[in-house]
Order: structure tokens, then sequence, then C-alpha cells
């Protein structure tokens, strides 16, 4: 199987008033622009992201006119020109309070936030991972937010936050994918929360248009008697993947091969489509593949001329682990698949200082576990308890989760307690090696090797081998782990394993606290190594025979110029 997403409207854009403002909205986008002469109206049509480097009464003025409802106004942020404070203004729940705290990261402004439910600590019903909510939200959270309890409808029994309380209230809450009466909800006090709990699968031929799969999809949801907010992902054959009617539909795809594809079970099987593609079924076998075992399938095939599609229901309890790399502590450095792997769990675990680096992207309605330094396994078994019971799940690690983190543990206690692999999803992040070689130069431009100097786990006879060969083999070394309280005097062992084999001259960097405000980086030489500050946050590189320093920077030569 392989999954793709389609080209999404475009991000952010930052407007500015002034020559201060711009300096601060560079530091923000690289899509800037500024306010006077622009098209407002399109800017909030066209963007998810808009912020006003402006005081914000002006702000207000400028979007005030074009404000449509919560369900499609971008999020909108004011930033001051001195860069202190960061506001909401538009679709608080919908991202503009995250942005604001992304924002308060990047430049150290302060994040105002007067959401109600965010500054009272309270589930907000509009920004629940996994869900969206229709109805009388406004009466209901209302409720929430002064002590009340809503009854729950729960037929599936979907999971809910435990920050979600609730009792029996005359307020409702209905949790369901089937399309909602908006109407009558809204005048009785309900509120209707859609899961992202449907797969639909497509199949189309090479001369489908857009127009005739979305219509196609527009009939199945109605015939179906579902929500097309709960629709998580469109699956097909993966020859049809990157087919520009599939595409259009601007929803995560998922491709499946033709023999992944055959070995489903489905209820209406084609011989002809077995004879074009290779597989008798490709939109019922597709949904029940992309939903995921004891999933249901709620609508059968349905055709149109060129296309035919149906539509899978994926169980409750069938929760996504995330084994998420933040990297080494900065916003900048996270990648955007770790931030939407964060962004859209409802239970976070992890070491509690990785938490507070991630801050940010947490909100009311997440369940976050802050585990002690050590207590790996038990976190990994948690994360696992919390899949099995079907809440998506990110166990968030440093780094990147396969460099001496967490993401073979979780394939390792994964195998003993027979939970499904495939339900683990690593979302790799920038390991220290990485950040601390770009922030040296280059010393990692040839061939290198990560190596734990901790010998906590690895006995330390096998790291003074595996040394040895990286020494003999001339490789770029990167140490992680090299000294700690405990241990003292690894790093010194391991230097001179180098030293007989390189130059006193070796160009050495030692990087602590990379990515954090703290950050220090020394480049120095293997005979000069001050060991006595270097600790379990500094990552250690020592170089190769080649590696050089280039004024006050070091690279490794690949060896280009031997080619000319």
């Amino acid at each position: 199987m392989t999954a793709g997403t389609n080209p999404a409207a475009a991000s952010r854009i930052v407007l500015y008033l002034s020559e201060s403002g711009l300096l601060i909205a560079k530091r923000l986008s690289s899509l800037t622009m500024p306010v006077k002469g622009a098209d407002i109206e399109a800017i909030l049509e066209t963007y998810q992201e808009v912020i006003f480097v402006t005081a914000v009464p002006i702000a207000v003025r400028l979007i005030a006119p074009h404000i449509k409802d919560k369900a499609t106004d971008p999020a909108v942020v004011s930033v001051d020109e001195h860069g202190k404070f960061a506001v909401p203004l538009l679709s608080g729940h919908r991202g503009a309070n995250l942005l604001a705290r992304s924002i308060s990261q990047s430049i150290g402004a302060t994040a105002v936030i007067t959401t109600l439910s965010d500054i009272s600590g309270t589930c907000a019903l509009d920004s629940i991972p996994g869900y969206s909510a229709v109805g009388a939200i406004a009466k209901v959270q209302n409720a929430i937010n002064h002590g009340g309890a809503p009854s729950l409808i729960n037929e599936h029994g979907w999971p809910l936050p435990a920050t979600l309380l609730v009792g029996d209230d005359e307020t409702v809450i209905v949790v369901s994918d089937s399309a909602p009466d908006i109407d009558t909800i809204s005048s009785t006090g309900v509120v209707q929360l859609i899961p992202s709990s449907l797969t639909v699968g497509v199949g189309c031929s090479l001369d489908c248009s857009s127009e005739e799969l979305t219509e196609l999809l527009q009939t199945g949801i109605r015939l179906a008697g579902l929500s097309s907010d709960a629709i998580a992902a469109i699956a097909t054959i993966d020859i049809r993947a990157d087919h520009h009617a599939v595409r259009s539909l601007g929803i995560r795809i998922l491709a499946f091969s033709s023999e992944e594809l055959s070995s489903i079970e489905v209820p209406n099987p084609s011989e002809v489509v077995q004879r074009t593609v290779g597989t008798a079924s490709v939109a019922e076998a597709a949904s029940l593949l992309g939903a995921g075992p004891d999933s249901t399938l709620v609508l059968a095939k349905i055709k149109s001329p060129m296309a035919t599609l149906a539509i899978a229901r994926r169980s409750p309890q069938r929760g996504e682990l995330r084994v998420v790399g933040i990297g080494p502590g900065s916003p900048g450095m996270r990648t955007m698949d770790a931030q939407s792997a964060i962004l859209s769990s409802q239970v976070i675990i992890g070491f509690g200082p990785y938490i507070d680096l991630i801050d940010d992207l947490l909100g009311p309605s997440q369940e976050v576990h802050r585990y002690p330094i050590g207590e790996e396994s038990d976190r990994v078994r948690h994360a696992i308890s919390s899949a099995r019971s079907g809440y998506d799940t990110a166990l968030v690690c440093s780094g990147d989760p396969g460099v001496y983190a967490m993401a073979a543990l979780a394939f390792e206690e994964a195998d003993t307690v027979g939970f499904d692999s495939t339900r683990i999803r690593i979302v790799p992040g920038v390991t220290a090696a990485l950040a601390a070689a770009g922030l040296a130069g280059a010393p990692l431009g040839h061939d290198h090797v990560y190596i734990s100097l901790s010998d906590l786990l690895t006995p330390w006879d096998a790291i003074e081998r595996r040394i040895a060969a990286a020494a003999e083999a001339d490789l770029v070394v990167a140490f992680y782990n090299p000294r700690s309280k405990q241990r003292t005097d690894q790093l010194s062992r391991a230097l001179d394993i180098l030293a007989g084999y390189r130059s006193p001259n070796t160009p050495v960097i030692l990087a602590r606290k990379v990515g954090r405000k703290s950050q220090q980086v020394t480049i120095t030489t293997l005979a000069a190594v001050e060991q006595s500050t270097v600790d379990m946050e500094t990552l250690v590189i020592v170089g190769n025979t080649s590696t050089r320093f280039s004024g006050s920077r070091v690279y490794t030569p690949r060896g280009y110029h031997l080619k000319t």
C-alpha cells in the first residue's frame, strides 16, 4: 500500500503595513504582501492561515466584511509590529489558537488566547482530533465550560477524550457518521460529533472526468445516509492513484496493488475488472482494505459510466499508533508530518521534557501523559493499549524515532503482545547528528556511522568493537549518549580508539542542546576535546582522515574533485 496527499490549498500568507512589519512578516512566512492594495476577500478564500502584522483594530476592519462562517473561514491572527503579541481573531478552534502558539514559539511573542475552553481547560467540541462538530455547538460548549455534563448517544462506541465529561444533562452529544439534520439538532441543543470513519473506494477508467467522479461520490454519500465530513481517505488501485479525477477529490489517497486487492472478499466481483487490472474488485476491495481489519462495507458498489464507488466504515476500536520524531527541539526543525500527527492524535504519550517541547501543538481536547526519565517500555505499552482502545495515539520522541528512540521498541512490544504492526506509523524527525552537522558545516558529507556510548543496553566490549571497526573503515563517527554522571570514561576510551587511526588535528564537533535556546556548538580537534563539557545532551562528531576545516566550519569532502 502507498499513501499520498493532494496538493493542498496555499497554506500561509502574512500581510504587513510598514517596513518594520515586513521584518516580522519575513520571519513568519516566505509569502508576504503589503496590506495596501491586497484583495482581502480573495486572500481569505485562498489561504488556510492569514497573519496580519498590524494593530488588532486594523486587521478586524479589514476582515470584517468578508467573514462567512466557522466551517469555511481561515485561521486569522494579528501580530503587532514589535512581535510581542499574537492574537487569534478568527477560527480559534480551527487553527488560529494553534497558529498563535506557533508564532509565539518562533519569534518569542506571547500568544493571547481568549477562548473559554482553552483558558478553562475544558474539552473544546469543535477541536477534538479525529472529529468534526455540527449543531448547537455554542450552547453545549457553554454548558460544558460551566460544569455541565451533556448526555451521550454513541451507538458504535467511538472513543472520546477523557477530558469530555458526560452525564445526563438536557444538552446532548451524538457521535455518528450519519448525515446530520442541522436545523433539528441546532434547535434542540444537540451537537453531533462526526468521526473520520469512512474510506471511500473508487475505480475509474482513464477517460473518467473529475465531474463524474465527484458526482458519484456525492450520490454514494447521499444513498448511504452518511456525512461527507466522515470521509477519512479515498482508496483505489495503484495505477489510478495519480488519476486527475481521483486527485481532484482533494482527500488523502490510499493506493493498493492488484495483488493486495485480490486478497479481499467482496460481494460484487467483476470478471471484466479482473481481466483489465488483475483483480476482481477495486472499489469494494479498496474501501475495505483502506478501512482496515474488522471494517464494514456500508455502501456496496455503485456505478456511473466511467467509475465505481463503495464505502467502508472502520472499526471504532482501531486506533493508530504514531511514533513521532519531533526533532532536536525547536519548532522550526519539526516536520509538517510530525506536526500533523500530533495535532490529529487524541492521546499524547512521552517523556515529560519532550512533551514540553510540543506544548504549542497541544489542545484541551487531547489526553496527555508525561512520563519521567526511563520507563520506555511502560510508555510503549501504554501507547499500544491506547491504540487498541480505538484512540489515535502519538508516542513522542526527540530527534528521529528510529535513531536510539522508541520505534524499534514499539515493534518489539507489538510482537510480544500481538498488536497489528500495520497500525504503527513511524513519523521521521531530524536526528541530532544531522542538526549538529548543519550547525558546524558538512562533516557528514561522506560515509558516516552513529554509535551510542551508553552501555546500559549494549555491552561495552560490543561498543568498543564497533568503534574500532568504524575507525579502521575511516568513517566519520557521531557519538550519541557520550557521557553521563555515572558514565564518565566511555567517551575518553572511544576517542582513544579513534586516535589510533586519526591525526590529533582531526576536527571534532561538540554540539549541546541542539535546536534549543541554550544550544552550544564547539568546534575543536581530537587532541583538544574538553571532555568535562560533554554530557547526555551533547552530540559528538569526530571527522575521518579527509575531514577538514574551512575557516570556522568543518566539512568532509565527497570526492567530486577527483572526477575533474
